[in-house]
């Protein structure tokens, strides 16, 4: 068996579509979310990673993006390009508001899974200067 060669590059807006599949896979979306909320959804989140990213790379395996990591420095200015991602956050949220189930996913996403994050951080006392914002790869690549 001959091991596939994995690449690393910028994101690209090519990118999107296989990292979406990405998304949802990994994180098991369509197990309990409908297809269509859970595209909208898994597009939301990877646009609000790379609008606040300081740093991001994609990992590529016979063309195909199977993996991004994004990196974010705390009090640095971002790349322009990275305020063009919010009208996408807001084409994909305004998608979800028009459902009860995409609805409920975003104020369970804004208020519970932000409100636990804020609580890990402060019980940490410690302040960071950067984080690892977002990280997944595609089970092809895994292993």
């Amino acid at each position: 068996m001959t091991k596939k060669q994995l690449t690393y590059r910028p994101f690209q807006n090519s990118d999107t579509k296989d990292l979406i599949s990405v998304i949802i896979q990994s994180w098991d979306y369509d197990s309990f979310l409908k297809p269509q909320i859970a595209n909208h959804f898994a597009h939301l989140f990877l646009y609000y990673e790379l609008s606040r990213a300081s740093f991001n790379q994609v990992a590529v395996m016979d063309n195909q993006a199977v993996g991004i990591i994004v990196g974010e420095i705390k009090d640095q200015t971002k790349p322009t390009k990275n305020k063009a991602y919010w009208l996408k956050m807001i084409y994909h949220a305004s998608k979800l508001l028009l459902s009860k189930d995409g609805r409920k996913l975003l104020y369970h996403y804004v208020y519970g899974s932000q409100a636990v994050n804020k609580n890990l951080l402060e019980q940490l006392h410690t302040p960071f200067e950067a984080e690892l914002a977002f990280f997944t790869v595609s089970p092809l690549a895994q292993g």
